[in-house]
């Protein structure tokens, strides 16, 4: 009998063994279960969060289009305003000179005032003429409209400026019409 007690203390811890690793596996199965749950918590938090972030941006971007925009039409009547202000001092004159007869000495002085006034706004305002008789023919700032044969002058210089040509800092506004000399 001995060898029988011997016996089945082996298959008594053998089955305690067993038994504690099923209890040991059942306990993951639990774990993994509330683990998927608290990450899907989790992903589901930072899901909403991003979303309130991405409407916060498109409502922050929508404010930013229309408050540039506002800005943009300021600078635009504000840069109206500043261009024409000059203006009203040539277009007075102007005024005055037509109001005059114009057979008197003090029309054709009214007018050269107002032709003064007028270019010395635009010049204020950065405009700057070009093309006098003696420059060189340059295709980017002058248009060649008539041709005049002369030996004794250089070809490629222009002979006559029939239109001023004009620049606004560095943008050409019009090419100078001109009557060239080949």
């Amino acid at each position: 009998m001995p060898k029988d007690k011997k016996d089945t203390k082996p298959e008594k811890a053998a089955e305690a063994a067993a038994s504690d690793e099923s209890a040991k596996q059942a306990q993951p199965a639990a774990e993994p279960e509330a683990s998927m749950e608290d990450e899907l918590e989790a992903l589901k938090a930072e899901l909403s969060r991003i979303s309130d972030l991405l409407l916060r941006t498109a409502a922050e971007f929508d404010n930013y289009k229309r408050r540039t925009e506002r800005e943009r039409e300021s600078v635009g009547a504000f840069a109206r305003a500043s261009a024409i202000r000059p203006l009203l001092g040539a277009v007075d004159s102007m005024e005055r000179a037509v109001a005059l007869p114009p057979d008197t000495p003090d029309y054709r002085a009214a007018v050269e005032v107002t032709l003064r006034q007028l270019l010395d706004a635009l010049s204020s305002a950065g405009l700057k003429a070009f093309g006098e008789p003696g420059d060189e023919f340059d295709p980017e700032l002058h248009n060649a409209v008539m041709h005049e044969e002369d030996e004794s002058q250089p070809q490629s210089v222009v002979a006559e400026v029939l239109q001023k040509g004009y620049r606004l800092g560095g943008q050409l506004l019009r090419p100078a019409m001109v009557k060239v000399f080949n």
